[in-house]
């Protein structure tokens, strides 16, 4: 029997439509947060990381796996550009059921139908409240494998790894404290930023003399 989730939604920035850059006015870049308990108070310490011309909005599904993950965040993105991301984070609850196999394959279906822009993919955190060599923490470093094995050739999707330690959870162990939750939260404004700064230099047009050799793009003064 299937239980209907909990969806808890919220728009952490959206004071402004648009934002000033130098003289032009620029729409303000999205970044969605679509996942599970673990994604609860992210959005608002990543907007303080990625700066005002992001408007960052999250929908927290506890309990959720990536099957519910993957579909909502289908409906939630399609209009999203190369210069917004969309961040999942999912995969606890699928390997603590033993379902690894089945959420892999719905965040590959949607991965694989998503190229209109970049999705950001968090490895599923280490079980504190659980034994180190307990079967559940071995088949979470197996689903962290499997998800850069898969997605390592999408130029897109960037695959973000919990590292932090067993001070940065809460006393359970199973979620992020205070201090946990800012540090995954600057890392994934880190790699958002860095995935757009990659893009924006591929996207850099190279122009040729008149003898068909590429000019330098960046002529020294």
């Amino acid at each position: 029997m299937i239980f209907p989730l909990k969806v808890v939604s919220a728009k952490v920035i959206n004071r402004n439509a648009y934002h000033k850059e130098g003289s032009r006015i620029c729409e303000t870049k999205k970044i969605i947060i679509i996942g599970d308990s673990h994604a609860r108070g992210c959005a608002r310490k990543i907007s303080n990381y990625i700066g005002k011309a992001f408007e960052v909005s999250r929908m927290v599904m506890p309990g959720a796996g990536l099957a519910h993950i993957t579909t909502v965040a289908h409906e939630e993105i399609s209009n999203l550009t190369s210069d917004d991301a969309v961040v999942i984070w999912g995969g606890s609850n699928d390997v603590n059921k033993n379902g690894m196999s089945h959420g892999l394959k719905h965040l590959q279906n949607f991965i694989n139908h998503r190229s209109n822009t970049n999705i950001l993919a968090l490895a599923a955190p280490h079980r504190h409240n659980l034994w180190e060599t307990s079967c559940v923490n071995k088949e979470v470093q197996v689903f962290s494998r499997k998800l850069h094995k898969i997605f390592k050739a999408k130029d897109n999707v960037t695959i973000i790894e919990i590292n932090i330690q067993r001070n940065d959870f809460t006393q359970h162990g199973l979620h992020q404290n205070t201090a946990g939750k800012e540090k995954v939260a600057e890392m994934i404004a880190e790699n958002i930023k860095q995935q757009l700064r990659v893009k924006k230099k591929k996207n850099i047009p190279v122009t040729f003399d008149e003898e068909g050799n590429p000019k330098d793009v960046w002529p020294e003064l």
